[in-house]
């Protein structure tokens, strides 16, 4: 009579091995969700965009003309030498970065640079990790 009370757990133990195969593909989707969160906390329509002249300060009108041919921009923060500046989509901030790092953006005589942000904040503390320590300064090429 110990032997048909063992057949439960037996049958209940070959459905675990189906609902094991089932867990992967949930934990599959949940890590690709993961993966797009981690996407989303770097900027995926941010750039931060550097270079501007000390001695000719860019201010955020010029800085958005500059851009505005790529995409329209959502919205800009702009420091004394370096700027985020998210636009409404991934592609738009996609065609900007590659002109950026063609070298093919000026503002001012200000040849700029650019590089996807942290993230798409536009606080003054997202544009200050963005910089990172100051760089020292290169003498003029």
């Amino acid at each position: 009579s110990a032997m048909p009370p063992a057949t439960p757990p037996a049958t209940s133990s070959t459905s675990a091995p189906h609902f094991d195969g089932m867990r992967p593909s949930t934990s599959g989707s949940s890590d690709i969700g993961r993966g797009t969160a981690k996407v989303a906390e770097k900027g995926t329509r941010t750039l931060y965009v550097m270079g501007f002249s000390r001695r000719e300060p860019v201010d955020r009108t010029a800085l958005l003309a500059a851009l505005r041919k790529f995409g329209e921009v959502n919205g800009a923060r702009v420091g004394e030498a370096e700027a985020l500046v998210r636009f409404i989509g991934a592609e738009e901030a996609k065609a900007a970065l590659a002109a950026l790092e063609r070298g093919s953006v000026s503002v001012r005589r200000s040849t700029l640079s650019g590089r996807w942000a942290a993230s798409d904040l536009l606080t003054d503390d997202a544009l200050r990790a963005c910089g990172g320590t100051p760089l020292p300064q290169k003498p003029p090429s």
